[in-house]
């Protein structure tokens, strides 16, 4: 599976899923919609990054969706082809709103970009702190797994340690929540490959 993203040089191409952190078909949970001037719009939970220049200030910083406010500007896309050329440019928010929703999904990339509705988004959430080499150097196990393992262990090992993940980060909680079970996850993770081969 690829998904949009939006690289540091600004081109937009396809990049393969590595793993899902969540893949929740039926929770229910409580979402933010941040909506620009350009009537696009993201929705995500409070905790999920993306990037967004504080009142206008430049530069874009990786900011949690409940960090955002009324007049800051997001990066967003209008989409053309080839996708070297798709433009890019800031567009003001200018209303959020709350919701509950069914379902609760996130795909993660080897460079932590993703691009959802035409906005420019983070792979990642605030369960580790706003950095997208910590993401990659977390990220670096799983995508070496991924290029050893056909597709169907991977979607396996995926589902069982994620659930062990999740379950590791609410019981230690803040940072050390994140960057602990990240180590096991990576460790577990290279030991099932060594089951698998």
């Amino acid at each position: 599976m690829q998904v949009l993203v939006n690289h540091a040089t600004g081109a937009a191409q396809f990049e393969e899923v590595l793993m899902f952190s969540h893949k929740e078909v039926a929770s229910v949970n409580d979402y933010m919609t941040v909506h620009t001037q350009g009537n696009r719009s993201i929705t995500a939970n409070d905790g999920h990054y993306i990037w967004v220049a504080k009142k206008c200030h430049l530069p874009l910083v990786i900011t949690a969706v409940a960090q955002v406010e009324l007049g800051d500007v997001v990066m967003v896309t209008t989409g053309s082809q080839p996708l070297s050329n798709w433009p890019w440019q800031l567009e003001a928010v200018t209303a959020i709103t709350r919701s509950m929703q069914v379902g609760l999904y996130n795909p993660h990339t080897r460079s932590g970009s993703i691009v959802v509705d035409n906005v420019s988004a983070l792979t990642f959430t605030s369960s580790i702190p706003a950095s997208l080499g910590l993401h990659q150097a977390l990220m670096a196990p799983v995508q070496g797994l991924h290029m050893l393992l056909p597709d169907t262990r991977l979607i396996l090992i995926n589902d069982v340690l994620m659930s062990v993940f999740f379950k590791s980060t609410a019981l230690v909680g803040g940072i050390p929540g994140a960057i602990v079970p990240a180590a096991m996850m990576a460790s577990m993770q290279l030991s099932a490959w060594w089951a698998l081969i």
